[in-house]
């Protein structure tokens, strides 16, 4: 009986997932049309109106800066992961302009089967996890938040949107061995990961930390 109460909110999500309101896919934070999938967003990089768009939403590029070519391919197998994953290479009009954002990003888009999809919505990973990126990672200092103590990837994009629960993330490539999800990581990776979640679980202690002061979030 206890299973009851579950099925509002998986026929909420079910409904989003499937109907196509007017408004479909309209990023909450940037108001631009979120391509949440790798066909989608492959359409939308035959010419650059839509990453300049975003970028742009995301007051990311210099005045003046402009993206010029995208080039964009699947990064690979996703099995063992909850999310999809592509290679998306940038060109700039301003390419020596030291505050361009990065050229090698990965994409991330949300998964493809129903059963991942329908356990990321119910517990609102993707709207967190762009609202994350969107305010502590790159306007920490709006909020008067020191920079998050353990090393993150610049983000480029990050949007969510709470008709469809659609959402899309672009961040830097970053030049590291990554672990194996379906593996059981060794000694040295498994003290590195306890490391950095005790730095971010210490960042948060108390109720008198500024995040308790930082404004709720319109989504």
């Amino acid at each position: 009986m206890g299973f009851i109460g579950l099925l509002p909110p998986i026929l909420n999500v079910i409904r989003k997932m499937y109907c196509k309101p007017c408004n479909s896919n309209i990023g909450e934070m940037t108001e631009v049309t979120i391509p949440h999938t790798y066909k989608l967003l492959e359409k939308k990089s035959k010419d650059t109106a839509w990453i300049n768009a975003a970028l742009k939403g995301m007051k990311v590029l210099s005045e003046g800066n402009t993206v010029t070519a995208v080039t964009l391919k699947p990064f690979g197998p996703s099995a063992g992961y909850y999310s999809e994953l592509a290679l998306m290479t940038l060109t700039y009009s301003m390419p020596n302009d030291p505050l361009s954002p990065p050229t090698d990003t990965i994409v991330k888009f949300l998964p493809i089967g129903f059963d991942k999809r329908l356990i990321l919505d119910l517990v609102d990973l993707p709207k967190t996890e762009c609202i994350m990126y969107y305010h502590l990672l790159r306007n920490h200092s709006e909020h008067e938040l020191p920079p998050l103590p353990i090393m993150s990837p610049k983000i480029l994009y990050a949007d969510y949107c709470p008709a469809t629960n659609n959402a899309l993330m672009i961040m830097e490539k970053i030049n590291f061995t990554l672990g194996d999800q379906k593996k059981a990581p060794d000694l040295d990776q498994a003290k590195a990961q306890m490391l950095c979640l005790a730095k971010v679980h210490a960042y948060y202690w108390g109720d008198k930390h500024p995040m308790v002061s930082l404004p709720p979030s319109p989504l």
